[in-house]
């Protein structure tokens, strides 16, 4: 989650005042982004935070922040799924603005996925950078890996996403 110009930018949903913009393909550009300085749509992009073309807009209620790395097995999951338990009680259930956290895990490819949500985009940032985050959940998150994921810390994906209940 970084700011971008008067936008807080969600992966590839940028947040202001409450609402969001997702960006979307043209049909003009056949499912691929231009590249930077390519087109004059651009300009206006950067101008307003979103494509001139898409006027949609999501509404941001609840974000979650996802971390999805490989495992070693079931028993390596079962460790996960403990570690994660553990990890709310002490760590995620005094956090400001968290509403929960739940795991995915595919059995085929030993795929592991973990979502934190909260109510808002700012409860999320206060979290990102508090002391509960660099402190306690970076250095779980990292030991857990190194023993247990074979592409280790440097196997993880992150992003933050937009959340909602359908």
């Amino acid at each position: 989650m970084r700011r971008v110009g008067g936008l807080l930018q969600l992966g590839h949903v940028h947040a202001q005042l409450g609402r969001c913009v997702c960006h979307l393909p043209s049909s003009r550009s056949r499912g691929t982004w231009p590249s930077p300085g390519q087109g004059a749509g651009n300009s206006r992009l950067l101008a307003r935070g979103r494509r001139a073309f898409s006027g949609q807009t999501v509404p941001v209620t609840t974000v979650c922040r996802v971390s999805r790395f490989e495992i070693r097995g079931e028993e390596h999951a079962a460790k996960a799924d403990a570690a994660l338990r553990t990890w709310k009680l002490e760590v995620m259930d005094t956090v400001p603005g968290f509403i929960g956290v739940s795991r995915r895990l595919c059995k085929e490819s030993w795929h592991f996925e973990i979502e934190v949500r909260f109510d808002c985009s700012e409860a999320l940032e206060s979290w990102m950078v508090s002391d509960k985050f660099q402190m306690e959940t970076l250095p779980r998150l990292a030991e857990y890996l190194t023993k247990n994921s074979p592409g280790g810390v440097r196997g993880v994906q992150r992003g933050t996403f937009a959340f909602e209940d359908l």
